[in-house]
């Protein structure tokens, strides 16, 4: 293999990232050390070419508790661009709580299932958000939800909103907005 970046492992050739694609972590038996589908065999260095540590150089802690940290450069451009492509013939009318329309939410979303989970980008997505919430000490379950893309145009919105009753419980350990 030729270069290797502290987050994505490949060998580039041409400015283009060949090979398999597989985060790096500490433990050998961390789910993060799986490589990801090879299906990167064209696709430009940028869209996963981005280091732990340029982006945690880049990062700001805005609260200790609750947690909130915000990186600068989680995704590339061409990350950004390949998942509004990939989103954009599946967008509906966002839904409250998975079932109903409501003027409480106005924008438009989709969540990358039934194949769009696939995707090396999505993948690659969200693998990364995982890495960083173990490096913050966050728990991982394997039921997580599914990389969902929202769009907001102007004057969409998502109104101030509880996302539980009191008493229940969230799966999510962590919301992650890019």
């Amino acid at each position: 293999m030729g270069e290797v970046t502290t987050f994505a492992a490949g060998f580039v050739k041409d400015s283009v990232l060949k090979g398999e694609l597989m985060l790096l972590s500490d433990s050998e038996q961390d789910e993060l050390s799986r490589p990801l589908p090879a299906a990167f065999s064209d696709f430009p260095i940028k869209s996963c070419g981005l280091s732990a540590r340029s982006i945690m150089s880049r990062t700001t802690v805005i609260s200790i508790c609750p947690r909130i940290l915000v990186f600068e450069s989680l995704l590339s451009k061409t990350e950004c661009e390949h998942l509004i492509k990939l989103a954009a013939p599946h967008m509906r009318r966002s839904l409250v709580s998975g079932r109903a329309v409501s003027e409480n939410r106005t924008s438009w979303s989709m969540f990358c299932t039934n194949g769009l989970d696939l995707d090396p980008v999505v993948q690659c997505v969200e693998r990364r958000c995982i890495f960083f919430m173990k490096l913050l000490g966050l728990r991982v379950v394997p039921d997580k939800e599914k990389l969902q893309i929202i769009r907001y145009k102007a004057g969409e919105e998502f109104k101030a909103h509880f996302d539980n009753d009191v008493g229940s419980c969230s799966k999510r350990a962590a919301t992650v907005l890019m």
